[in-house]
């Protein structure tokens, strides 16, 4: 009821013309409808009689009976729904006022004699006389009403003394005369009025003008909001105010359990707020969230479709995510809403992670733990085929032409300064994204110097320690051809490296460089860093604390 008497200014409207009480949105009613929205209208009419005598002192053509007359209507429906969404609008109050004031005549002279008392009626409006119809469109709102005020119901008795000649003077007579007025009540249709979800909607027209003798207005009131909801879980912008638990959380991260689950919980509040007001409003407020791909959603048993239940002072529901999504732009930013009658009211944004260090992603190498799954995903990785596996038997990374295979170990997340390194020290997405860059630059290398019909380690044997062009001198894996660049047989200008020489040391050359093979890769990836934008692990650089890799 306090959505209603907010736009009627007060609570005098809200006793239904049966005298039931008017019901409360989202209340059900007797017959089994619940009540959706308030439509509220009030009719103003201003009609003003000006004529004046044109001939001799009131004239032949006499003075018309001049008059003001304001007439108001206001009525008030309920907008309701049944089960099965079959909607209809009931009259709840038609009311109708009407006054007759300020009677006299006009003189030609400019004498304005009184003429009466005038009259005044007001009473209810029949059902049988309003005819009201509205729809709704995608985000628009029509209605058309017309009142039928011209039957015997409405007429109210005008009290006035006429005009009279005596002789060559015409004057007010003495008599009274009653005549039956009716109100004069007009309909309104308007169509596609723009509704803004969780704002009343207000419908206006006007025709006439306010300055001359006739002017009329409706303004027609739509609101299906009983209070004030929003949003408190989740609530917040995860990129500046990130929260990871309990109210307020915006982030959330699947299980570490296999399958992963991952569960949102969501929370709302109405203000003003009673058990009462929640238990009538809550089978109109529900909460959608973004779906995430490749994982199984469900709404819990007490929530259907997101449908809101209450719980202490506030309407909650929950959701579970089962399973990990197998792509890794499948985390990050999801939607959610707060609905009302299936209009979103407010919205927000969370972001969803993945565990780093568990081992329940959906695909790829059976215990291999999250990060190295979906990391992989990031990063470009360099020659035909790359071979990329986590080791299982204590490996570091590196990369072995013997089987052909490339290994990233624990060690790929962790601290590591590269050699010649642009960003100093890497950590989490950054290290790997060098690793793995770095062990795929030896494998495309090694494939494109020996690898031919994969006998490259064959190739390579028999190429080591000879002088041709497609051999390798120093035994550093790159051919002469490429450290010698000018073929002179000779370390000088414009040469790669010393071909004679398997760590050629350079002046700068970092000590912990062994060969030319390790120290031409680390030149050309100095700047190779990992994506933050798509590192969605938990700890990682987007959660919490951005860009920071284990926060």
């Amino acid at each position: 009821m306090l959505a209603l008497a907010a736009i009627t200014a007060g609570a005098a409207l809200c006793q239904a013309q049966d005298d039931e009480i008017i019901p409360d949105l989202g209340e059900r009613t007797k017959d089994g409808f619940i009540v959706r929205c308030y439509w509220v209208g009030t009719f103003d009419l201003k009609e003003r009689e000006r004529g004046q005598g044109v001939i001799g002192v009131f004239g032949q053509a006499l003075s018309p009976l001049n008059y003001d007359k304001h007439t108001t209507a206001t009525f008030i429906l309920t907008e309701e729904v049944d089960n099965d969404g079959k909607m209809r609008l009931k009259v709840r109050v038609a009311r109708w006022s009407s006054k007759v004031s300020n009677c006299h005549y006009w003189s030609r002279a400019g004498q304005h004699p009184g003429a009466g008392p005038g009259g005044a009626g007001s009473g209810n409006i029949a059902p049988k006389d309003i005819n009201v119809k509205a729809s709704e469109g995608s985000g628009t709102v029509s209605i058309d009403v017309s009142i039928d005020t011209t039957g015997d119901d409405y007429q109210f008795d005008v009290r006035y003394s006429p005009l009279e000649i005596k002789g060559l003077k015409v004057q007010v007579s003495n008599e009274v005369k009653t005549e039956h007025w009716t109100p004069g009540v007009l309909g309104i249709v308007d169509s596609d009025e723009p509704v803004k979800p969780g704002k009343k909607t207000v419908i206006r027209q006007e025709l006439g003008d306010p300055k001359t003798n006739f002017y009329s207005k409706w303004v027609v009131t739509r609101v299906c909001d009983t209070s004030n909801l929003h949003l408190v879980t989740p609530h917040g912008d995860p990129r500046t105010a990130p929260v990871d638990s309990g109210r307020g959380q915006n982030e959330y991260t699947f299980s570490s359990a296999t399958p992963g689950v991952l569960t949102i919980n969501f929370e709302a509040t109405a203000k003003p707020s009673s058990p009462g007001i929640l238990q009538h409003i809550k089978d109109r407020v529900s909460f959608s969230i973004e779906s995430v791909s490749g994982s199984k959603m469900e709404w819990d048993a007490a929530n259907p479709n997101g449908r809101a239940s209450v719980r202490g002072e506030q309407l909650v529901a929950k959701a579970t995510f089962t399973n990990l999504p197998a792509n890794i732009d499948d985390f990050g930013k999801k939607k959610v809403q707060l609905l009302v009658d299936g209009n979103p009211i407010e919205k927000t944004n969370i972001e969803v992670f993945f565990p780093r260090d568990a081992k329940n992603h959906p695909a790829g190498q059976p215990n291999s733990p999250n990060w190295f799954y979906y990391y992989l995903q990031t990063v470009t990785k360099l020659g035909p085929k790359p071979n990329i596996k986590y080791p299982t038997n204590g490996h570091t990374s590196h990369f072995d032409p013997g089987p052909d295979e490339i290994c990233i170990d624990d060690g790929s997340i962790r601290a590591y300064p590269p050699p010649y390194g642009a960003y100093g020290t890497l950590y989490g997405i950054d290290t790997f994204a060098w690793c793995v860059t770095h062990e795929t630059q030896h494998y495309k290398d090694w494939v494109d110097f020996w690898d031919v019909d994969n006998q490259g380690t064959a190739k390579w044997h028999n190429a080591a320690g000879k002088n041709g062009a497609n051999d390798d001198r120093d035994k550093d894996r790159i051919a002469n051809s490429v450290e010698d660049v000018n073929l002179s047989g000779a370390y000088d200008r414009g040469d790669l490296y010393d071909w004679t020489k398997f760590r050629t040391g350079a002046p700068g050359t970092p000590g912990n460089i062994g060969n030319d093979f390790e120290d031409w890769n680390c030149k050309r990836h100095a700047r190779q860093k990992g994506n933050h934008a798509k590192d969605w692990a938990d700890p990682g650089m987007q959660h919490l604390t951005l860009d920071k890799w284990d926060d």
